[in-house]
């Protein structure tokens, strides 16, 4: 009885319509000022958190085999990861959204957090630095035994999300046209 009402649901779900907005594609129309076209700030700060904690949770155990060297490697490649995706999208500019980016004002700093009581450290990364760590962490897995495709993963969009894109640009597009005129 109760996975035919699972069935049910899955089905309606199926059926509703979204609108590509609710997919994080397309525009939302403000709400504030339809003449404004959004809203204005003067200052906004990112702040990106790596929690060493949460990463000592995890296990990598590979074919069913644990050793805490295949731990130690794959978390150096994650926390390795994640500093290289942060750097490179602060270097390259931070989309806010379409039309509006974020651009730092100074070099951007971590703050490498020790024990508690003590001073924070701060270390400026930049991408040559990011990679090379990067890179030197994938190194150690490998050479730990951990399995990783150095191989690129080529994606291939669906045509409904091709779609919903062309439709999205062409928005775009006659918007600007129009506000040119």
């Amino acid at each position: 009885m109760v996975a035919d009402r699972r069935r049910v649901l899955v089905r309606s779900r199926e059926q509703k319509k979204v609108s590509p907005s609710e997919k994080n594609h397309g525009n939302i129309p403000p709400t504030i000022d339809n003449n404004a076209g959004g809203v204005t700030i003067s200052y906004a700060e990112q702040m990106t958190v790596i929690s060493l904690p949460a990463f000592r949770r995890l296990r990598f155990p590979v074919n069913g085999n644990y050793k805490p060297e295949y731990d130690e490697a794959a978390r150096a490649v994650l926390v390795s990861l994640g500093l290289v995706a942060a750097v490179l999208s602060t270097e390259s500019g931070l989309d806010l959204r379409s039309r509006c980016l974020l651009w730092p004002t100074q070099i951007p700093k971590w703050e490498l957090l020790g024990k508690p009581g003590t001073k924070a450290e701060l270390i400026e990364l930049g991408a040559d630095d990011a990679i090379a760590l990067y890179m030197e962490a994938v190194e150690t897995a490998m050479k730990a035994g951990l399995p990783y495709r150095t191989e690129p993963v080529k994606l291939k969009p669906s045509k409904a999300l091709i779609d919903l894109l062309q439709r999205s640009q062409e928005i775009a597009a006659q918007t600007t046209a129009t506000e040119d005129e």
